[in-house]
């Protein structure tokens, strides 16, 4: 609801948020964004963004983490 189906952060959340949801389809900000970084976010959460650490398992948001990865799969650069 906040990344959006398509991982580029205009979810219908997303405009109610005052820091807008990541937009996971930017090639150059998943560049920067390591594994284990955007592990520890959907863990303990940020912000407005809640933790997940008690609903997904380890391997789940490890899933989770590859999945948001294809998103900048092939986007313009």
């Amino acid at each position: 609801v906040c990344h959006g189906p398509k991982g580029d952060g205009t979810g219908p959340t997303a405009k109610t948020l005052t820091i807008k949801p990541a937009n996971f389809t930017d090639p150059k900000l998943m560049a920067s964004e390591t594994d284990g970084s955007l592990f520890w976010k959907m863990s303990k959460g940020r912000g407005a963004m809640p933790s997940w650490e008690d609903q997904l398992s380890d391997t789940e948001r490890w899933q989770l983490v590859a999945y948001i990865k294809t998103f900048s799969k092939g986007a313009a650069k």
